[in-house]
């Protein structure tokens, strides 16, 4: 039988897990976003070896794809 104890540790254990995954989907967001928005600027910050352009969802939106120092 389990104890209330080892219920809230299973719960805060889960409910970390649920916060870790919500930051990770956060950061990714934030860089999707910024690629959409700035991928020229970003290519040459980072010093890209190669700038694709590609549509986006058919509103033609620039995506840097960065491949750095291959």
């Amino acid at each position: 039988m389990i104890t209330e104890r080892e219920k809230r540790i299973e719960e805060d254990s889960e409910n970390d897990e649920i916060k870790k995954l919500k930051n990770e989907l956060e950061e990714k967001s934030r860089l999707i976003n910024y690629l959409l928005e700035n991928p020229v600027k970003l290519a040459k910050e980072e010093k890209c070896s190669f700038l694709i352009k590609t549509w986006s969802e058919g509103i033609g939106k620039w995506i840097c794809y960065l491949y750095s120092k291959i």
